[in-house]
């Protein structure tokens, strides 16, 4: 299923900055003026190698009206986080942004390379202005190379970070990292994914008793597919087709029990999507989403809707 499809009145909304760099995975969250919505940009061309300039990502921070008249587009200026927050040295990935305690922040990958090899390390940031401050390393709990898609949930002015869905493993910051001990109990779950390799993609958000959120799964294409694309049509796009993401909507209870998930659904491909953001509006919620890692856009959902996916 495929959202701009099947719900053909929805609001899609193009978000745009001044960059001749790609752009993707956007992240939105509603504010006391509007939206903000944090846009990772990326170098399309190939990575070559260690000897050569490597950028990772440039982040933008749109603020739009609840119109989304946009009120300020910012570069951010991250130069000195990364200076001084060596597990980021060479970029932040994939934001998530956040209120917390009244303030704006953002959950990051960041990025290290040595060598050929890439280290990804989870981050936290305050955003003052257009600036990212106060880095905070949030190590692996597993002492994983590479960590990415933690979500962020605020509740009752304190912030948890689910790392795993499948199984639920979650976390809460206070100066630290501390896991979480309530009352999960995924295995009896009639939401279970099965053995699917599922990762997060949105931030968790207040929804009835519990929490919404969306997650992703990411699977190959089909072999006789990559092979047309990749040795009969030459497919210029191979590389972003040969990979299918799935979405689904979750909702979890006060203790982070998974209660029900949704359909699977895109939202206009079939191919690399991913969904950063996801808040709520007067009218339905709203999910931020990039497709093939050079658009990023908004779709603005009602209630309605979101009641017939599940």
């Amino acid at each position: 299923m495929k959202l701009v499809k099947q719900f053909k009145d929805a609001r899609v909304i193009d978000i745009r900055v001044p960059t001749e760099l790609d752009i993707c995975n956007p992240s939105i969250v509603a504010s006391e003026d509007g939206w903000e919505v944090l846009i990772r940009a990326l170098d399309p061309k190939p990575y070559q190698g260690p000897d050569h300039e490597f950028l990772s990502s440039d982040n933008w921070l749109v603020r739009y009206a609840p119109d989304f008249t946009i009120r300020s587009i910012d570069k951010l200026e991250d130069l000195d986080f990364r200076k001084s927050c060596s597990d980021a040295i060479h970029g932040l990935e994939d934001g998530r942004l956040f209120y917390w305690k009244s303030q704006l922040h953002a959950l990051f990958s960041g990025l290290k390379r040595e060598g050929n090899t890439y280290l990804n390390t989870m981050v936290l940031s305050r955003i003052d202005g257009k600036t990212l401050v106060d880095p905070v390393i949030l190590p692996s709990p597993h002492g994983q190379k590479r960590e990415k898609n933690w979500m962020p949930y605020v509740r009752n002015d304190e912030l948890y970070l689910v790392y795993s869905i499948q199984p639920m493993e979650v976390y809460r910051y206070t100066g630290k990292l501390e896991r979480w001990a309530g009352e999960v109990n995924l295995q009896s779950s009639p939401a279970s994914l099965g053995g699917a390799m599922i990762s997060g993609s949105s931030q968790l958000i207040d929804w009835a008793e519990g929490a919404l959120a969306v997650i992703h799964h990411r699977r190959k294409a089909p072999i006789l597919g990559k092979l047309v694309m990749k040795h009969v049509t030459k497919d210029p796009e191979y590389q972003r087709k040969k990979v299918h993401f799935d979405h689904y909507f979750v909702r979890l209870d006060k203790n982070f029990n998974l209660m029900a998930r949704s359909r699977p659904f895109q939202f206009e491909t079939t191919g690399v999507e991913f969904c950063a953001g996801l808040c709520r509006g007067e009218q339905g919620i709203l999910l931020s989403y990039g497709v093939m890692d050079r658009v990023a856009r908004i779709i603005h959902m009602k209630i309605d809707w979101l009641n017939t996916i599940w």
